[in-house]
């Protein structure tokens, strides 16, 4: 998510078995959405859907309430504007 907010990175990845990873950069992911802009809200959607998640998980390991669901349109004002687009 970082990739297309420019947020800090909210996660750690350790792999269980040899992988192969593929690294992506900012630079890789500009020229698609200034292509194809109406992949900016599909990501925005996508990464509300997964925040929504992973809060609502975290909410019920710990007993709380279930969170409010993240709006993604917040997230595409972010994605928009670290993109220029």
């Amino acid at each position: 998510m970082s990739l297309l907010t420019g947020q800090p990175r909210s996660a750690s990845v350790v792999a269980c078995t040899d992988s192969v990873v593929f690294e992506l950069a900012r630079s890789h992911l500009d020229p698609v959405l200034r292509r194809r802009p109406e992949l900016a809200e599909r990501l925005a959607e996508l990464m509300a859907e997964r925040q929504s998640r992973n809060a609502a998980e975290t909410n019920r390991q710990q007993g709380a309430a279930p969170p409010a669901a993240v709006e993604s349109q917040a997230l595409l004002t972010r994605l928009r504007g670290f993109f220029g687009l």
